[in-house]
């Protein structure tokens, strides 16, 4: 119809509206009233009119029908009601007569004493007469909006009606809506058969709104809702046979009726579904269904724990108040839930008023209702259990698992509906059962064997929908579980995650990453869940790295993003038992060599950390058994007193047998790194530091053999697999700081061994000569670097490896003693004193070697680095060389190196200073000779040395300057000094 035909219906409409208003508010002139409010329905039969303005039409109408129906109230008595109902049934058109019938009957059920019975049957008689399925949706929607309000709910048998007529008043008017509604889809051509599907679900609501009706009445309870309203209800929608219908119907149904009474039904509605059109969509039924019964189960669990919080706290107010636990726990007991609730409700200020029509209230305050209390008080009785919401005495699982695998061998659905509702099942198992994940174990097994193996070649089976529904059946339990231990003991739950494409199991994988990463509490304590964790970690582990070469930015990218958080799970394994803990790094390891090669550049490095972590722990435990020993004697192994103490404070270690387990953790470690450098060589300069590292905590822990073996290993790498010139300065570098460090070897070169009762001295060397041999070779690796630039410099950094200044603790051996003695105090305190001797057996703790210093080999690495820095080419490096070497020889000055004498020092600060005029006079005729052109500034060396030369001048001047402020401070030698 024209939007000008919809515009004169409504002008009409609004006309007789104001006519009829005039009438209303003039005395007597009713019957004027009723004939223009006739005149105004009359636009209502109008048969060209779409649905969306037919709708119009009938919402202006409504407007003006509600101004009557009060003014009809406002004149009853004194024009009878009943009267007035029986006038407006000579109308001339059947639907004004209907809708005057409607609007004076409706008006007449509010009177007290009003026959509702009579005037809802005839009313409901009357509107058969309207076969039309538009205009006679549209006035059945009027007769449940008017008469809403108005339905009687009692029990008692009178004129006024009860519950049960207003049900069946419901009843009857959806189903005569519903074959109005269904009709509709079969007028017309059938070419219009599309536009009428849509005309359809424009007018679907109005049908809807009799379930709506039906869920807001007071009084319904469980039973009445399973053996009279939904047993009719169901026996429609399947009756109609109309996809369109039953898919709406029975999401509607849902909906809006209470969760317990779905609990209650589900076997009913179950069956309902299997005799359904076959074009109708199970899968947003069923999964609708289930996902509503999960949330349900959800919010129930979370209301019960909370509960069960709240009766905690209370018991505990109680009895402290009353004084004694036996009175408070009776107390409590006789608390109802709801009080419970209500108190919570109150303290949070957020109680919601009660709306007995409201389905959405009814829901929220479901939990607190009388029946829910009703049932709490019988929970004594096993039958009446509930749990996360679920009486025990429904097997929810078992129907929902029957039927809907029932529908599955009976339909053909797609396989992105059948994982679907796999899914929603999944959901609805872990909120409902948590403590039964056999029930998961089934849903996966079905779905490994009725699934994925039968269209394992389909391409359904891979498509996006399918795949994504997959992935959330495997994430569901593992964001659920707080432990994944829990996850990887459900039978079926491996091999279907094996079952799935790479790109699954990947996101699958990093998903528990991320789970795990995200907890900051998250430790990996034993064997089993460390092999499990990397069984399902296996995929990015071992993925094929075939194609990094080739990948795009993003891609590598990505990778390195996986192999990171591969690493930092190594840094989460951890258990209270070194001996366990050392376990749980063995497994990783075994793990993470089933990967490729470029994995093990980021992975590795984090095992060797662990390890070097496993044994700072095994130290400090043999420092408190030896600090135990020196404060109480060695233990004899016949004290059988003196045994059980040792046992359990050490459980029964000795630092014998501590030791051996730091030496087997260095072999590991020694093993990690080795494989890093077998299988990436490229990662050689990393390998050499793992082992300087290595070498280093075993110094710390005084195993100078272990300590030795490390920096063998690490100049074999040098020697073996670094080639670049800067590489090889830097990592001489690193070995001259890492063994000028080294304080496990005598003066003589022996080690000193921490040794304990019963054992021997495992770090004994027997050559005497380990620590002199390392830095000599060391020195020679040194002098033999490309650069002149680099021999200098490593040749006088070398020279402090032979004079070594009092020990001093680094900064974790440090962090270890202050541990140390932090616990021996709190043992003190519990003892109820303290020890005077503590600070003294502390400092016996560690046998402390006397500086190792030999000036002579430190005059001679200086020599020769000077040598080296007169050999460069560059007169202004040269220069820079000689300033850093006489810093090197102050410092050995100050320090009383008596082979370093004052005539050293002022030869090279006169050679400095002739060498700086020289480079200034061939700096100058330099610039000169390009000022004429006779030489190319570029391709001269010292075309940049102009402003090198004044930066080292300035650097000579400071070093001038301190030793005139030393003069005047010290005195003594620095008198001698000349410059």
């Amino acid at each position: 119809m024209p939007s000008s035909s919809l515009d004169s219906s409504l002008a009409v409409i609004r006309q007789q509206e104001q006519l009829m208003r005039r009438c209303l508010d003039t005395k007597g002139r009713l019957m004027d009233a009723l004939r223009h409010a006739s005149l105004l329905l009359a636009e209502l039969r109008a048969n060209t009119l779409s649905p969306k303005q037919y709708y119009e039409v009938y919402m202006a109408a409504f407007d003006a029908l509600s101004n009557l129906s009060v003014s009809l109230k406002d004149f009853h008595p004194g024009n009878h009601l009943a009267d007035v109902y029986e006038l407006v049934q000579y109308a001339g058109n059947i639907i004004p007569r209907l809708y005057l019938m409607i609007t004076v009957g409706t008006a007449y059920m509010s009177v007290d004493d009003a026959p509702c019975r009579e005037i809802m049957k005839d009313m409901m008689e009357m509107c058969r007469g309207v076969q039309h399925p538009i205009r006679g949706l549209f006035l059945r929607y009027y007769l449940s909006q008017k008469s809403k309000e108005l339905l009687p709910v009692g029990s008692a048998d009178t004129v006024q009606g009860n519950l049960n007529d207003s049900i069946q008043f419901i009843l009857t008017n959806f189903v005569e809506m519903n074959k109005l509604w269904v009709r509709l889809q079969h007028q017309g051509h059938t070419r219009e058969r599309n536009q009428r599907t849509l005309e359809r679900q424009e007018l679907q609501i109005l049908v809807g709104s009799n379930l709506v009706r039906l869920s807001q009445l007071d009084g319904i309870d469980c039973e009445f809702y399973s053996e009279k309203i939904l047993p009719a209800v169901l026996e429609q929608i399947v009756q109609c046979r109309d996809v369109l219908a039953q898919e709406y119907l029975l999401d509607v149904i849902t909906q809006v009726f209470p969760d317990e009474f779905h609990l209650h039904t589900l076997k009913q509605f179950m069956n309902a579904i299997e005799h359904l059109n076959p074009g109708v969509s199970i899968k947003r039924i069923v999964g609708t269904m289930v996902d509503r019964l999960a949330k349900f189960s959800q919010r129930e669990g979370d209301n019960e724990r909370l509960e069960a919080k709240l009766r905690k706290e209370l018991t505990l107010a109680t009895t402290e108040k009353v004084g004694t636990s036996e009175n408070s726990t009776e107390a409590v007991s006789s608390v109802p839930i709801s009080t419970i609730s209500q108190t919570e409700t109150d303290s949070k200020g957020k109680e919601k008023p009660d709306d007995a029509n409201s389905n959405e209230n009814n829901d929220i305050n479901e939990p607190i209702s009388d029946t829910e209390n009703q049932m709490t008080i019988e929970n004594s009785k096993e039958d009446e259990t509930i749990v996360n919401g679920i009486p025990r005495s429904i097997p929810l699982f078992e129907i929902v698992w029957k039927n809907v695998v029932t529908l599955l061998s009976s339909r053909e659905l797609p396989l992105a509906d059948t994982t679907s509702l796999l899914c929603s099942i999944c959901r609805l198992s872990l909120f409902a059962y948590p403590e039964n994940p056999e029930n998961l174990s089934i849903l996966f097994n079905y779905t490994l064997d009725t699934v994925i193996q039968p269209n394992k070649d389909t391409l359904d089976l891979h498509s996006n929908e399918t795949s994504g529904n997959l992935l959330s059946l495997l994430m569901g339990p593992i964001d659920f579980y707080p432990k994944l231990v829990t996850v990887l003991k459900i039978n079926g739950f491996n091999e279907l995650l094996k079952s799935q494409s790479e790109r699954t199991q990947k996101v699958i994988a990093n998903g528990v990453i991320d789970t795990i990463l995200k907890n900051p509490d998250s430790k990996i304590r034993h064997p089993e869940q460390a092999e499990g964790l990397f069984g399902l970690l296996s995929v990015i582990i071992k993925s094929s790295s075939s194609v990094i070469p080739n990948q795009s930015a993003q891609q590598e990218k990505q990778a390195s993003s996986e192999y990171s958080k591969l690493s930092k799970i190594v840094h989460l394994l951890y258990n209270k038992d070194p001996d366990v803990n050392l376990k749980l790094i063995q497994i990783a390891r075994n793990a993470l060599l089933g990967g490729g090669a470029d994995r093990l550049e980021y992975t590795f490095p984090a095992l060797v950390t662990s390890t070097l972590k496993l044994v700072r722990r095994y130290a400090r435990l043999r420092l408190n058994i030896i600090r135990y020993e020196q404060k109480h004697g060695e233990i004899d192994p016949t004290d059988e007193v003196k045994a059980r103490i040792m046992k359990r404070k050490f459980n029964g270690e000795t630092v014998f047998t501590i030791t051996t387990k730091i030496s087997a953790t260095f072999k590991l470690t020694s093993r990690v790194i080795s494989d890093l450098y077998y299988r990436q060589p490229s990662c050689s300069e990393k390998v050499l530091r793992l082992y300087v590292l290595a070498a280093q905590l075993a110094d710390q822990v005084y195993l100078a053999p272990l300590s030795y073996e490390f920096f063998a290993l690490a100049f074999q790498i040098y020697e073996e697999s670094i080639s670049d010139s800067r590489a090889q300065y830097q990592a001489v570098c690193v070995l001259i700081q890492a063994l000028q460090g080294c304080r496990s070897f005598s003066s003589d070169g022996k080690s000193n061994g921490i040794g304990g009762s019963g054992s021997k001295d495992v770090s004994d060397d027997s050559d005497g000569n380990s620590y002199d041999t390392l830095i000599t070779k060391c020195a020679l690796y040194g002098s033999k670097l490309l650069k002149k630039v680099d021999q200098c410099r490593a040749v006088y950094l070398v020279s402090h490896l032979w004079w070594h200044e009092d020990y001093e603790l680094g900064d974790d051996e440090q962090k270890d003693q202050q541990l140390e003695s932090n616990e021996e105090n709190s043992e003190a305190k519990t003892s109820g004193g303290t020890d005077s001797s503590s600070d003294e057996m502390a400092g016996k703790l560690r046998d402390t070697p006397l500086p190792f210093q030999d000036g002579k080999r430190v005059l001679e690495c200086l020599q020769r680095s000077l040598r080296v820095a007169d050999a460069c080419m560059d007169s202004v490096m040269s220069v820079k060389l000689f300033v850093e070497i006489l810093e090197q020889y102050i410092y050995y000055f100050e320090r009383g190196n008596s082979f370093i004498e004052v005539k050293y020092v002022n030869g090279l600060i006169e050679l400095i200073t002739n060498t700086i005029e020289s480079a200034a006079n061939d700096d100058l005729n330099t610039n000169s000779l390009s000022m004429s052109g006779s030489i190319n500034p570029i391709l001269n060396g010292n075309s940049a040395g102009g402003g090198e030369l004044e930066a080292t001048k300035g650097h000579f001047h400071r070093v001038i300057n301190y030793l005139e402020s030393r003069r005047e401070e010290e005195g003594g030698r620095f008198l001698e000094l000349v410059w």
